[in-house]
């Protein structure tokens, strides 16, 4: 009596491993628009990679589900993290000069 396997035959896990990206791809593909800022599309880059990369490695188990929402919502959290960076520094540049100005 063996126990029964938590990892799927090869066949199926390339399948849904390709299931898995294509949905992936089609949530960057809702993220992509005309004006992105170089910022925004190296966010969206890199967090394809990322979760393509746990797609591939996780998917072999049969329990695993990759949320399909995650990429938006990791990227929205991001960017907006990156965005009050962007204007804390704007601030305190812009008190910088206006300093420099006085003198």
């Amino acid at each position: 009596m063996g126990s029964a396997s938590t990892v799927l035959p090869v066949p199926e896990l390339r399948e849904r491993i390709k299931q898995r990206i294509a949905k992936l791809d089609v949530e960057c593909q809702k993220l992509l628009h005309n004006d992105m800022r170089p910022v925004e599309v190296a966010l969206l880059v890199m967090l394809h990679q990322k979760h393509s990369d746990e797609i591939t490695l996780y998917s072999a188990q049969k329990g695993w589900k990759w949320d399909e929402n995650s990429l938006l919502s990791e990227y929205k959290k991001r960017l907006n993290d990156l965005n009050r960076k962007c204007d804390k520094y704007d601030l305190a540049f812009t008190r910088i000069k206006a300093v420099k100005y006085v003198r």
